[in-house]
Formats: structure tokens, sequence, C-alpha cells
């Protein structure tokens, strides 16, 4: 009897424990503390490619493959509308959030990253590579949507979020614009400068640097009709590559 006492009242005492109100903080990450090292910008930097996997799906495809009646598929599962209104979301919706959550984290990723207390040598190429996925961002909301909202400051509390949410719509050509000159400026020399100025499959880490910067750059001047302009990035791709005539 006595033993069977003690035991319940140990258990009792975990029970107490358990649901003790009192919250332990200790383990929660801030951004304060996510940009100390190397190691810890890229893993944050690594949380910018995840959005990626939420809207590049079968309907995705269908939306940006199947735009003629050239391509049938036989199946009820994928939306073959696509409609993308506001009424009618469909693709289109998971598109728009899960691009502009990838553009938010990307934007305080160059921020954060840029302050960071850590050599030129791991920090530019980081900031550089941030730079080039949210242009990638950039590119399917505009090829989608056409004009969209479009900043590039670090959202830092709810006050930056509502300003943000009352943004109008710019011109996707303003936006592809202003991302040729960032890539050209602010990414591909850094790449450059730091030997990553290679091909995406001889890249050990396989990131989205170098070669996607350039074939982004070439993708925004070709949509602005910009063809002169489009060569300067496809003649460093050519460089890299080699011609396709090789």
């Amino acid at each position: 009897m006595k033993k069977i006492t003690y035991i319940s009242l140990l258990m009792l005492g975990v029970l107490v424990q358990a649901c003790s109100l009192e919250e332990d903080m200790t383990s929660r990450a801030t951004r304060e503390d996510s940009y100390n090292t190397a190691d810890q910008c890229k893993a944050v930097l690594n949380s910018c490619y995840d959005n990626f996997n939420a809207f590049i799906s079968t309907n995705f495809a269908l939306m940006v493959e199947a735009c003629t009646d050239l391509w049938h598929v036989n199946s009820n599962t994928p939306d073959a509308f696509c409609d993308i209104s506001p009424a009618k979301p469909g693709c289109g919706m998971n598109l728009w959030t899960y691009c502009y959550r990838g553009v938010m984290r990307a934007n305080e990723c160059i921020e954060c990253i840029s302050n960071a207390p850590i050599s030129d040598e791991d920090r530019l190429p980081l900031v550089a590579e941030a730079r080039v996925i949210r242009a990638l961002y950039y590119y399917y909301l505009t090829n989608t949507f056409n004009g969209v909202p479009y900043y590039t400051c670090m959202v830092k509390d709810d006050s930056d979020l509502e300003r943000i949410g009352k943004l109008g719509r710019t011109p996707a050509n303003d936006i592809r614009d202003s991302l040729y000159v960032d890539l050209g400026q602010n990414a591909i020399p850094v790449f450059e400068k730091y030997g990553l100025d290679i091909k995406t499959s001889e890249d050990p880490e396989n990131r989205a640097r170098y070669a996607l910067g350039l074939m982004l750059m070439a993708k925004f001047a070709m949509w602005r009709g910009e063809w002169e302009r489009a060569l300067e990035p496809l003649g460093k791709l050519e460089a890299v590559y080699g011609t396709l005539d090789a």
C-alpha cells in the first residue's frame, strides 16, 4: 500500500510540474540571434527556397506550359482552367501567397545578412544569392499577374506589414528593369569575385547563384523587348556553358 501511495504521489508531482504555467523562453530563436554566424545565415537563407515547393505543382505546370490545346491532360485532378481571378483564384492564389512569403524572407535575409558579424567572403555571396531568389519570385509573379505590388525592404513590424499591404501594383516592366539592375550590380559581380561564376551543375551545393541570376537578367530584358541589353548576361552564360552548337 505504501508503495502504491508513493507512486501515486510521484505521478501527481510530475503532472503538476508538466502543467506549470511558467514558460521557458530560452530555446526560442529571435531575429537578433539568428544571424551571428555563417551557418546561421545560411540556415535562414535556406528557408527562402521552401515556398517554391508549395506552388510548383501539376496545376502550376498546366498554367505555365499547357497554354494551348496541343497539350491534353486526361485527369480529373488537375485544375485545367487555372482560374486566377480574385473570384476564382485557383492555382494563382497559391502562387501569389507563397511567392510573397518568399519575397518577404529574401528581403529579410538581404538586410540581416548584410549586417551580420561574419566575413565578407561568407556574407556577400549569401546576400547575392538572396537577391537571385527574390528576383525569381518576382519573375513568377510578373509572368502570372503582370503588374504586382513591389517592395524590397524588410518587414520589421506590423506597421511595415500594414504599409506594404496597401501598396498598389507596379508595372511589370518597371519591376523587371529594377531587378535587372539589382542583379547586374549587386549579385553577378559578387559571384565573379568569389569564384562562383560556374555552372549550376558544378556548384557543390547546387544553389541559386550565378547562372540563374544571368538567366533572369536575360529574361527580364527580353520581356521588355530590349534585345541588345539581353546580350550582356547571355554572353556571360555562353562563356560558362559554351555555344549551343558546341
